[in-house]
């Protein structure tokens, strides 16, 4: 179970808040690779999960033609985002911080014969990676889990390669009707219904995740809809594998109706420039982000 001999270990102690994520992440690590060993192929690994990894990247890889990318991927949990981009024919570097995942990663990594990476750090320590030149830097799902995340998108900056692109999926936007303060409250109170596992949370608004972008040196910094919601159908199934539709009560029915209606109608309005823009700048709609490596 322990490949930690082909782990680059960059990180050795972690912040309070990351280090409660590792102690997370150890007491539920053995079911994951007991899944491992079920898994045939390694879309069977990165298919099965609740990660929206696979719907997010192929959106975001569609800037590019070059086949053969060099990517760093940080912050990637059990390593689904990473194992996609490898089995793509691209080149992944993944980043994570807990070494139970790292291990799990490395076990991935060689059942499937995958061109991956395993590096045991933070977002802010990335600096450390002697590695340079990067194609595309994303942070999947995990700036808003750094202590620092200005730091850690300096560092981005600094491994791309010119013209490199950055970016930022599925980070927690704050709405603009709730304030930090009362968020910050929400997720000590009523931590089930905000999501949050114990990890290292933190949270933004649309507007400050272009702001720290743009302080890092990016140009051209964009905000761009979500794959969940250019692609209903992927989010429609996908509510309906999280138990059979027939089994369901009769109001629990209605409320996944009421989803797939809200699901249709957002794949039309996140098409539209002139309404996404301005709802996606003001958090009201989640949107992606991404930013350029001038040369």
């Amino acid at each position: 179970m322990d490949s930690t001999d082909q782990i680059l270990k960059l990180t050795s102690e972690f912040s309070a808040g990351v280090s409660r994520e590792n102690q997370v992440v150890a007491a539920v690590i053995k079911e994951y690779f007991s899944f491992v060993e079920k898994c045939n192929s390694a879309t069977d690994y990165f298919n099965h999960s609740v990660s929206h990894s696979k719907i997010e990247y192929v959106e975001f890889i569609k800037n590019f033609t070059k086949n053969n990318l060099k990517i760093l991927d940080i912050g990637v949990g059990r390593g689904e985002s990473s194992v996609f981009l490898a089995h793509s024919g691209h080149q992944v570097f993944a980043v994570e911080p807990s070494i139970d995942f790292c291990n799990l990663i490395s076990l991935v990594k060689n059942k499937f014969n995958l061109n991956i990476n395993v590096i045991n750090t933070v977002g802010e320590e990335t600096d450390k990676i002697k590695e340079k030149n990067f194609d595309v830097v994303v942070f999947n799902a995990s700036l808003h889990h750094c202590d620092d995340p200005e730091l850690a998108l300096k560092n981005a900056f600094h491994l791309l390669k010119p013209d490199g692109l950055i970016f930022l999926s599925s980070e927690i936007q704050i709405r603009p009707w709730v304030n930090k303060k009362r968020w910050y409250w929400l997720l000590e109170k009523f931590p089930e219904k905000m999501g949050h596992y114990g990890g290292n949370e933190h949270a933004y608004y649309s507007w400050e995740y272009v702001k720290m972008l743009k302080a890092a040196g990016f140009k051209k910094v964009k905000r761009v809809p979500s794959g969940q919601f250019l692609h209903p159908m992927y989010r429609i199934k996908y509510d309906l594998n999280i138990q059979a539709f027939s089994e369901r009560k009769i109001k629990e029915k209605f409320k996944f109706l009421i989803r797939s209606v809200y699901y249709v109608s957002m794949a039309l309005l996140v098409r539209i420039p002139l309404l996404f823009q301005p709802l996606s700048l003001l958090s009201i709609i989640p949107a992606q982000f991404s930013g350029l490596k001038s040369k």
